[in-house]
This record gives structure tokens, sequence and C-alpha cells, in this order.
């Protein structure tokens, strides 16, 4: 009779035990920031891996513009411009002014995923080629 008393029994459902919490302890030694100083990059530098340019004359003036892929931030011969992106269902469109010209940078899929995202230039609708130098 005993053992069908106990087999009945629920089980109280208590709290759990608090886990014990792990103490991270930051050393401030001028080594490890000397070695974070080292790492970092210099202001203004930019992986060329991000970066697209693009260089040819406008109505006899040379134009240069660098167009950079982390941020869509576009430059037209050092000055940035404002951008307006749209996204479409084959990539994506950044429209905006080269003076009195109408500029867009459009970046589709590659074929294949090694080839990522593939950026033309277009001016007034005439496809600019990139600059390799």
């Amino acid at each position: 009779m005993s053992v069908m008393l106990t087999a009945s029994r629920r089980r109280k459902v208590g709290k759990k035990t608090p886990k014990k919490k792990r103490k991270i302890v930051y050393s401030s030694s001028s080594s490890s920031d000397d070695d974070f100083q080292r790492q970092r990059k210099p202001e203004g530098s930019v992986a060329a891996c991000n970066v697209m340019m693009w260089c040819w004359e406008l109505q006899g003036r040379p134009i240069t513009i660098l167009f950079r892929k982390d941020t869509l931030d576009t430059w037209v011969n050092d000055e940035k411009v404002d951008t307006m992106a749209n996204f479409t269902d084959n990539g994506s469109e950044m429209n905006f002014q080269v003076g009195c010209h109408k500029g867009r940078i459009r970046g589709t899929m590659g074929n294949n995923m090694k080839q990522g995202m593939i950026y033309t230039l277009l001016i007034d609708g005439y496809v600019i080629p990139e600059d390799t130098t």
C-alpha cells in the first residue's frame, strides 16, 4: 500500500537553482591599447574591394565618380552627392545629379555567388566603363 501512495505523489515544482554568474575581468594594460591602435586604419581609408570608381570627361571637364558599396555613398569630384536609392526585383538603383546630367548606379546580381553584385554607371542612359587604373 505504501508503494501505491508514493507512486501517485506529484513532484513539487520549485524554483530553479540560479546558475553561477561568471565574472569578466578586464585588464587595463597599456600593451593591449597599443595593439588596438596599431590595428586601426587611418581615417578616410577604404578597402579597395568596397569601392567602385569611374573616370571620364564630360563636356571637356574631367569627372570622377566614387561609389562605396558598404555605405552606398556616392562622391562626384570629391564632393558627396545626395542619392535616392530604389530597390527592385533585380537589384538596386541609386539616382543622383552630375551637374545638369542624370546619373544612375545600377547594382544587379551576378551569374554566380562569386561575382556578387555588379555595379554599372549610367549618365543620361549611356553606360560609362569602370576605371581600372
